[in-house]
């Protein structure tokens, strides 16, 4: 007889049939849609899958923490559940989970469990239940289940762990878009720069994602290389279905012929690519069934043999981020678990970023969040949550001109692949998610290419079995006392290294008296060059933190508000139409990418990326395009490469190991850019003239100013005048040929003009450097650390550090990966010092923007570090 529904399920079941009701009503008629919803409280006689997920539970305002039977026998297993959906955190034990969600229980032995709660006040409460185990166990089936308890009826084909502790499991995102005939995501139209290609794929069958010759090609090597489950990233746009569909359908078929030749495959769960030009409003009716239709095809196209399920026999729904939805919310995720199990008869488990539950509280729907939280952007560094371990091999996308601001990770010869599955190993996350296995276009993939071939083949299956076995390599420093930074040409990185937190800090290589150091810039830099080609250069501050520019117009008087796109501060001119293009400089590898409107960058390489590296691109050697060019500040050498012929040249002017700042600029009218430097100390111009070779020395300025130089044309007479930005005051002065100072003030000199735009009131400097400390040294907490920084003392403002103390398994709370203390409060004196901080609860644990451990903070003026020391204390030493 089916079971009566009881009080407490009244409330589940409203919600449950009024949102199927229509569905069903369709295509089936009233008399189902009143039978459904009777089944909802129904267990047929004698049914084999008792362990079955029970409908979710009703939402109420008091949180919820409940057990479906508190008495089971021995073995046999029961479901935990919990509906938090107003706490901001929510830990069962040690082990950070969602805020609904449900456990299997098997246990042998009485079972106590905590569900701890904390709000936005901090802490709320503990709830407790007790889980009783009395009687006789039950009889094992032939499979090794309990009768009764029947194991799931899927076959077993690579299932992957539901909590944290469980058995290990290796994910890679699989892009399936890729065909040779059509051309399509291979990288050869000159039209699309989103179709280009970083990586070029490799091995004996061309792509094809209509061939299941080819994708049985590309499991056979995920199950070489350690891959229990890939994830193929699923389209579901209409503009999309034209690959998404049919290379989903051939993937299928190349399942189904490894299974008859009982070949090993990876598990398939789904990557619910969110990307459409239309958003989906997911609080409508329609907006739901057009986005549930996508994982609709997904399941009904992939043979259920082949499905990664859970150890509970759920399968795996990955969304990609909201950013092309609206309307997401707790009723939308639950809408889809109930149109998925009506179709399917089981509940999807269903892993989202954190930016679904940011969406859905910021429109004030409450909180959303999944059976599971990952982050996307593992392969820029590795980013952990309690379930899962987002890691890859690095990222480049230099070679997207449609893209403003390029990326690029070094993979360092495999190590940032490495260093992401120590991260995993270490904080024993039982999922690693590889990003991905072959995203060409940004240069993430580890299948086989023609510029890897397959060597991340190889060294993704060593990885793999060191992360299921638990094992981390020791680094170099694993077990050291310290790990140390110093900076300058004969400097030395020994455990601990400075990122590129590539568009959050601004820094470059200095001298500042006398000692080789790292500085962080400004919140505005001076950027002139002829913006409105009257043939006079204009004034202009960049604000690199957001990469706006403000331009004084020398035509009519106006300030406007432009984008600067690259990494440079400068505008350079490469192709010579007398209009500013964007470039970019990568210290780590030396390179220049130049683009020319959306065509493939052209990349050099120049210099050496072990050097300290200025990029002080100008018009060399007089062609009227810029040449890319660098300058040395420890030997004080200059690069070029001539863009007239391909040539490079190298000249040294200036004092080697000097402070001196690189001001080139055409001081001689000659139509070639002088090699230049200015000394704020003594406020001196060290020009060398590329008319007659020779050097000569103005002093102009004020002596020990905080100035920067600003050189260039500005009134128009073929020669560049000397001109200097003071940050402090953003006061702007140029030198006129009759030796005058002229000012020049930001804002409009007519007050007729309403066009013009003000400089922001408050810059945004980016005065922060983050650090990463070796994880082989320290990881996760463990020891006080104390902190020794030789900085320069410069303006009256602190500097602050900003520390991780979240510990790897918990969800990354930006409040505690930033923990900010003072380290000093700067005296102005204008000297080398250093200060000494004890860190008791640093965690480190690779939680902050490019997985850096800490960071320095300043205030407006430039944070200027010449070395770091990090020291394992001892109770002694405390």
């Amino acid at each position: 007889m089916p079971a009566a529904c009881s009080v407490e399920q009244l409330p589940a079941l409203v919600s449950a049939v009024s949102s199927i009701f229509n569905l069903i009503r369709r295509s089936h008629g009233l008399a189902a849609a009143v039978a459904c919803g009777l089944l909802l409280c129904a267990s047929p006689a004698g049914a084999a899958r008792a362990a079955e997920p029970p409908p979710v539970a009703p939402k109420l305002s008091a949180p919820q923490f409940w057990l479906d039977n508190p008495t089971v026998r021995p073995g046999a297993c029961t479901w935990l559940h919990w509906n938090t959906t107003e706490s901001r955190t929510v830990y069962l034990g040690n082990a950070e989970v969602a805020a609904v969600g449900q456990r299997r229980m098997c246990p042998y032995v009485d079972e106590h469990y905590v569900l701890r709660l904390r709000g936005d006040g901090g802490w709320l409460t503990n709830l407790r239940l007790t889980l009783t185990v009395a009687g006789e166990a039950l009889a094992t089936a032939p499979g090794g289940s309990a009768a009764g308890t029947a194991a799931e009826d899927a076959p077993p084909v690579g299932q992957a762990g539901t909590a944290a502790g469980e058995d290990r499991t290796i994910f890679s995102y699989y892009f399936y878009w890729y065909d040779e005939q059509s051309a399509l995501h291979m990288g050869r139209n000159p039209r699309d720069p989103s179709s280009w290609l970083t990586q070029n794929p490799a091995g004996p069958l061309a792509p094809a994602l209509r061939s299941p010759a080819w994708h049985q090609r590309q499991l056979e090597d995920m199950t070489y290389a350690g891959i229990d489950v890939a994830l193929p990233v699923y389209w579901n746009s209409a503009e999309a279905h034209n690959w998404s569909r049919p290379g989903l359908q051939a993937l299928a078929s190349a399942l189904q012929a490894m299974r008859a030749r009982n070949s090993s495959a990876p598990a398939i769960g789904m990557f619910y690519d969110t990307t459409n030009p239309q958003p989906v409003d997911l609080s409508s009716e329609v907006g739901r069934a057009e986005f549930y239709s996508g994982i609709q095809f997904f399941f009904n196209t992939i043979p259920r043999a082949h499905w990664a399920l859970t150890k509970a026999g759920q399968p795996l729904i990955w969304m990609w981020e909201p950013d092309f939805v609206r309307g997401a919310s707790a009723q939308f995720l639950a809408d889809l678990k109930l149109r998925f199990s009506a179709d399917f008869g089981v509940l999807p488990y269903v892993v989202l970023t954190p930016n679904w539950d940011a969406a859905a509280r910021s429109a004030g729907a409450g909180a959303l969040r999944g059976d599971a939280q990952y982050y996307w952007g593992g392969a820029l560094w590795p980013r952990l949550t309690v379930q899962v371990a987002a890691i890859g091999p690095g990222y480049d996308d230099r070679l997207l001109a449609d893209r403003a601001n390029a990326l690029f990770v070094d993979r360092g010869n495999g190590d940032a692949l490495r260093a992401g599955f120590a991260a995993a190993t270490r904080c024993r996350t039982p999922w690693a998610a590889v990003e991905t296995w072959n995203e060409f276009h940004e240069g993430t993939g580890i299948a086989e290419t023609r510029e890897q071939g397959r060597s991340y083949l190889d060294l993704t299956r060593q990885l793999a079995q060191d992360f299921k076995r638990g094992y981390a390599a020791p680094t170099p420093y694993t077990g050291a006392s310290s790990v140390q930074l110093t900076f300058g040409a004969h400097g030395s990185a020994g455990g601990l290294a400075l990122l590129d937190a590539q568009g959050d800090t601004f820094h470059s290589a200095a001298i500042v008296d006398g000692e080789a150091a790292r500085s962080t810039g400004y919140a505005l830099v001076p950027a002139p060059f002829d913006y409105d080609r009257d043939g006079r250069a204009d004034a202009a501050l960049l604000q690199p933190a957001s990469k706006l520019r403000y331009v004084q117009r020398s035509s009519d008087g106006r300030t406007l508000q432009t984008t600067a796109l690259g990494n440079l501060t400068q505008p350079i001119d490469f192709d010579g139409d007398g209009k500013p293009d964007r470039a970019e400089y990568w210290p780590a590898t030396a390179e220049w990418n130049i683009y020319s409107g959306l065509t493939r960058p052209v990349v050099l390489q120049l210099g050496s990326a072990a050097a300290e590296n200025v990029p002080v691109a100008g018009d060399y050697d007089g062609d009227g395009r810029s040449d890319a060019a660098v300058f040395v500040p420890e030997n004080s050498t200059w690069i070029v490469r001539r863009s007239s012929d391909g040539r490079v040249v190298q000249r040294i002017f200036g004092l080697a190991g000097g402070s001196d700042l690189p001001a080139p600029a055409d001081y001689d009218g000659d139509g070639r850019t002088d090699f230049a430097l200015f000394r704020a100390s003594s406020a001196q111009w060290f020009i060398r003239s590329s008319r007659s070779g020779e050097g000569r020395v103005e002093q102009w300025g004020a002596p020990g100013a905080n100035a920067l130089p600003a050189a260039a044309d500005y009134d128009g007479d073929g020669s560049a005048e000397l001109a200097l930005y003071l940050p402090d005051s953003r006061e702007w002065t140029v030198r006129t040929a009759d030796g005058k100072t002229h000012p020049l003030a930001f804002g409009s000199a007519n007050s007729a003009i309403a066009a013009s735009v003000a400089l922001p009131a408050a810059g945004a400097p980016l005065n922060q450097m983050y650090f990463a400390i070796d994880d082989g040294f320290y990881f996760d907490g463990g020891a006080p650390l104390r902190l020794t920084v030789q900085y320069y003392d410069n303006g009256r403002e602190p500097l602050l550090i900003e520390y991780d103390t979240v510990p790897c398994s918990a969800n990354r709370d930006p409040a505690d990966a930033y923990r900010r203390t003072l380290l000093v409060t700067r005296q102005d004196t204008r000297s080398w010092r250093s200060a000494t901080l004890l860190l008791t609860n640093a965690a480190f644990g690779n939680h902050q923007n490019y997985g850096a451990d800490f960071r320095i903070v300043g205030g407006s003026m430039p944070v200027i570090i010449s070395s770091l020391n990090v020291e394992r204390m001892h109770a002694a030493q405390q």
